[in-house]
């Protein structure tokens, strides 16, 4: 571009904002982990009690981006992280594969109603657990989503 040409910009659009008296369940893979980062630093940075839940979905433990931010985080607020590896060491005690509905089965809060649920990595990661939450009871209007593609 040549300096003087006119642009238009628009956005963000988008729905990935919490309301003040939800607690947070987040589903994330790969780098769209990248909202949740923003909302979790903003609940460390106004002190917010409220709780939050990570599910994070990561190829390999090496690809697990803001590794040491999240481990501090969730010692500055009331975080607990879930990291699931596609290809884990054999030592790896987490959990492993694919994101599903047996698997968000075992962290799905009793009380979902007082979540929101958001959702943003891969195109079937998304698919697949926003189907697996609601078949887990919780209603459509509590799940968000953030697909993005990369130009």
């Amino acid at each position: 571009m040549k300096p003087g040409t006119t642009v238009f910009l628009e956005g963000p659009f988008g729905s990935f904002v919490p309301e003040p008296d939800s607690n947070l369940f987040l589903i994330m893979g790969g780098i769209g982990v990248t909202p949740a980062m923003s909302m979790l630093r903003t609940m460390r940075d106004d002190k917010d009690k409220r709780k939050a839940i990570l599910i994070f979905a990561n190829e390999t433990y090496d690809d697990i981006i803001f590794l040491h931010e999240l481990e501090e985080l969730s010692r500055e607020i009331n975080l607990e992280i879930i990291h699931v590896l596609e290809k884990a060491a054999d030592d790896w005690e987490g959990e492993r594969g694919l994101i599903d509905e047996e698997l968000l089965s075992r962290y799905i809060p009793e009380n979902p109603e007082e979540f929101m649920f958001f959702i943003c990595g891969p195109g079937p990661l998304m698919d697949v657990s926003s189907i697996a939450l609601h078949d887990l009871g919780v209603a459509w209007n509590h799940i968000y989503m953030e697909r993005f593609s990369i130009v």
